[in-house]
C-alpha cells in the first residue's frame, strides 16, 4: 500500500491563488492508495494543532509532499527521517529565503517549475514544469 501525506497552507477550490491545488490532490489520488491532506486553513486549526497533526500523520504514510511552504518541510522532515519517510517540497518563488535554505538541507527533493522558480543551487532540485492541466483551458 502506498500512502502520501500532503502538507499545504490551504485547500479551497475557490481560492484565486491556491484553488488549482485541489486538482493536484485529485491527480495524486490516482497514483496512491491513500492521500491525506493536512492544511493550515482546516476548520479549528491553529499552529499547535497543525504541528501535532503533521507529527501524528508522518509515520502513517510512505512519503510526504509539502506544497510551497518550506517551514512546513522544516517541521515535518526531521520526524519523517526518524521514521524513514521521504520528503519532497514543491517550491516556486524567485526569492531564496532562509526557510528554503534550511528545508533544502532536510528534504530529499525539491520540485519546481523552472530554474527561475527556485534560485537555490542544489542537486536536490528537479524541474518539472508548472503542472497545469491544459485540458481545463480548451474551448
Amino acid at each position: 500500500m502506498r500512502n502520501l501525506l500532503i502538507i499545504t497552507q490551504k485547500v479551497d477550490e475557490n481560492d484565486q491563488l491556491l484553488g488549482f491545488f485541489v486538482g493536484w490532490i485529485k491527480e495524486f489520488e490516482k497514483h496512491f492508495d491513500r492521500v491525506t491532506v493536512v492544511a493550515l486553513n482546516a476548520p479549528h486549526k491553529n499552529w499547535l494543532r497543525f504541528i501535532f497533526q503533521i507529527l501524528w500523520e508522518v509515520p502513517r504514510h510512505d512519503a510526504v509532499f509539502v506544497h510551497m511552504a518550506p517551514i512546513f518541510a522544516v517541521i515535518a522532515a526531521p520526524w519523517a527521517r526518524i521514521w524513514g519517510k521521504s520528503v519532497g517540497l514543491w517550491y516556486t518563488h524567485g526569492t531564496v529565503i532562509w526557510k528554503l535554505r534550511l528545508a533544502e538541507k532536510l528534504v530529499h527533493v525539491i520540485f519546481t517549475a523552472s530554474p527561475e522558480s527556485c534560485r537555490l543551487s542544489s542537486k536536490k532540485i528537479i524541474i518539472t514544469g508548472h503542472g497545469i492541466n491544459t485540458e481545463l483551458f480548451k474551448p
